[in-house]
Order: structure tokens, then sequence, then C-alpha cells
């Protein structure tokens, strides 16, 4: 089979990494990709948003099947584009994907079909979020209702911060157009990824990610600093619930619906003192939720794309390593603002053969690895157990070098 994954992040590299392992593939393309897929797959310098260019790319190539891993392509329709070229491809439509590019219709998806999640309330400019700050309490999630790589979502702990808040996020266009100011959920944050063929689902490994920047979930929210596969807190008494309020009611909804679901869901929760809420959903594997989860995918991926392409997935094999992983995120300084590019990246030579590193915010340059981007590089590795991982990525993480590298010290272990 001849494959081609869309985009140019860790995730896609990921995914390049576990479908290059897949017996059924011959060849292996990466649209745009970057300098680390090109070791396993011919990259191709076509821009996401250029629909028609990768249509022609796929159908000149004789793509069997096409991957997609950014939101924005979702968002765009890229998925329908490939479909009415006749072309077998993993994603949800546009129509469907909806549940992650609006805040606003998810949010109304899991009122009406009683699925627990943070009181919230729909503003619609700026100026008529400012007002509605008077009836809100602190601290408070400010979000925009669109897509925002990764900086539509502020926590505010007064009303100031979330006055900010609101005209930070208006300098952001159209995706924020609709304002959402939403109920602070503490506890702790949970991944559950679904791979849907339209008429069942099966799940991924759970994962938990780390937004903030800093140690002790303090710092910006950033796009996430890393990820654990499974958390040493999670019982299955907690995942038992998840499941019962949250995922199935999730799927019946979107069967009544009438959502042609076939692709990725994740469902990202706050797992809280009161029990499991849904703090959003995203139509695409988690990055870098992908790292860790495809570690510990065990069966080949390739059958499991192509059966939620096509149907069938229920009789699929879904095995799971029984060892944990861990993965690591090393981000340029002035990540995630205004991260600094150019910067040379040393050492990726001296990390022990059990690391996998998936590349983001790099390329080569004059012979020179330099960074490009804010989350440079995620370094990531299983281990009989938790403990185990963590002691391999950190172990590893000083070997690569690069001026003001960040990053979170305390991955799977928040108290």
């Amino acid at each position: 089979m001849k494959i081609m994954v869309i985009g140019s992040g860790g995730r896609e590299h990921a995914l390049c990494w576990k479908i290059a392992q897949s017996p059924l593939c011959t060849n292996l393309y990466a649209a745009p990709g970057n300098w680390g897929m090109s070791n396993i797959a011919e990259t191709l310098h076509i821009s996401v948003d250029d629909h028609q260019g990768l249509i022609e790319a796929a159908k000149h190539l004789h793509i069997d099947l096409i991957i997609i891993g950014p939101d924005d392509a979702l968002a765009s329709g890229l998925v329908d584009s490939f479909k009415s070229a006749g072309l077998t491809v993993f994603g949800p439509e546009k129509a469907a994907a909806r549940l992650e590019w609006s805040k606003s219709y998810a949010k109304s998806f899991m009122d009406k079909h009683g699925i627990p999640t943070a009181r919230w309330q729909e503003c619609h400019s700026a100026e008529e979020a400012l007002l509605a700050l008077k009836g809100c309490s602190f601290p408070l999630a400010v979000k925009i209702d669109g897509l925002a790589l990764g900086k539509g979502v502020i926590i505010a702990h007064t009303a100031a911060e979330a006055s900010e808040a609101i005209s930070r996020l208006a300098e952001l266009g159209s995706p924020a157009e609709v304002f959402i100011l939403e109920e602070f959920l503490s506890g702790r944050e949970l991944s559950y990824l679904m791979m849907c063929d339209g008429h069942t689902f099966r799940a991924l490994p759970v994962s938990e990610d780390h937004k903030q920047l800093a140690d002790g979930d303090t710092g910006p929210n950033t796009g996430g600093m890393g990820a654990v596969s499974p958390p040493l807190w999670l019982t299955s008494e907690i995942l038992s619930r998840i499941e019962d309020e949250i995922v199935i009611p999730t799927w019946q909804g979107i069967q009544q619906e009438g959502l042609d679901y076939r692709g990725i869901l994740y469902i990202g929760l706050m797992v809280t003192a009161d029990g499991p809420r849904v703090l959003e959903y995203n139509a695409r594997f988690g990055d870098p939720e992908a790292q860790a989860v495809l570690l510990r995918l065990k069966s080949d991926l390739v059958p499991l794309l192509l059966a939620c392409c096509q149907g069938g997935l229920e009789s699929e094999v879904l095995e799971v390593h029984a060892d944990a992983s861990a993965c690591l995120v090393l981000a340029a300084p002035g990540y995630p603002e205004d991260p600094v590019k150019g910067l040379a990246v040393t050492g990726l030579e001296n990390l022990d053969a059990e690391v996998i590193p998936f590349y983001a915010g790099i390329r080569s340059y004059n012979g020179e690895l330099q960074t490009s981007g804010g989350r440079v590089l995620a370094l990531s590795a299983l281990g009989s157990d938790l403990e185990k991982a963590l002691e391999i990525i950190y172990s590893n993480a000083e070997r690569v070098t690069f001026k003001g590298k960040q990053y979170r010290h305390d991955l799977g272990r928040r108290r």
C-alpha cells in the first residue's frame, strides 16, 4: 500500500513511525512532513491548506490511504475534498469535526446529551464577554469558539486577568468571533482516544497530558509539554465511570445527531472531586498524546486505520503493550508566545537506543540542525512501568542541547 500522512509535527512523525512498521506499507509519504520524517517517508513540499495540490499529488502517486493529522486541516474540510476526489482518507468530515472546531457546538452537544461538563456561557463579542464577567466567579476559563493552534484557552484568576485574556484572544481575529466563559475545573487531566468507523469504536490506551509550560502546572497554556500512558493514579473504577457517563453517551449522541464519524475522537477530560467532566472534544490524535499512545499500540496500525475508513472495525485486533510510555517535549525559549528559531540543536546522536525522538520544530539548515518552531522535539520511551519510562527520558533530556531549552521536570509525577 502507498500511504500519505498529512502534517508536519511530532504527532505526524509518530504516525509515520508506526505506519512504517506495517508490512502492508510499501511506500510512505508525508506532506509537507519535517526533517525527522524524511528518514522514514518521502516528504512532499505541499502545504496542508493546498487541497488541490494534495489531491493531485495523491492521485499522481496512486495513494491508497491518507491520514490527516492537524485540526485545522479537518476544520477546513480536507477530508471532504479527498473523498470528493474518490480517495480513501482517515479522519472525520468537516460536519463531524465540528465537535472540535466549534467549542460552542461541542458544549451544546454535551448539554443536549447529558454529558457532564463545566458550566458555561456564550458571548458574541468581546464587549459582551467583558460585561458577562460581572456575574462570573474565579478562576475562570476564557475560550474562543474556533481553533487557535492551542492558544485559544486562558485561565484567569481575577476579573482583571479575564479582561486581559478577552483582549488578547480578540486579537486572534475570526476564531474569536464567539467567546466562551467556562467554569474552571480542577483535578487530573486525562485523554481518552477512540478509533471510530461510523458504526462502532475501539478505545486506544488512555494518557495524561501536561498542558502548562512549567512544573507544578504553572505558566501559560501550551499545545502540550508531555504525556504519559497510563497515568499512575488512574483506577479501573475511574475508567469505568468515564466510559459509562461520558464515552458511551458521547457515541450515542453522535449516532443520534446523524454524524458519520470516521477517524479519531479524542475526549479531553478532567477527573474532578465530583467525577469526570469533559473539557473538550478533538477530532484527531493529540500531540503529544499520539507519541505516548502509539508507542503502546502493539497491533499493526494500518488495518485499524483502513477499518475506520471502510467499516468493520469491530473485527480488527487492537492489542496494547503492558509497558508504560512517557513522552517529554523539549521546547524553544520564548514558547508558547514567541519561540526563538534558528538555534543550533546538538546531541541527538547521544540518545540511548530505547529513546525515540519525534521531531516537530526542527530543521536542517546549511548542514546544521536548528530550531524552527516552539515544540522542537519529544523524547519518547517505553518502560516496564511508568517510573522506568520516565527514568529513561529524563536521563536523556540533557543530552540534547540548544540555547534556552525548556521542559517540565514533573512529568507523570503531579501531586
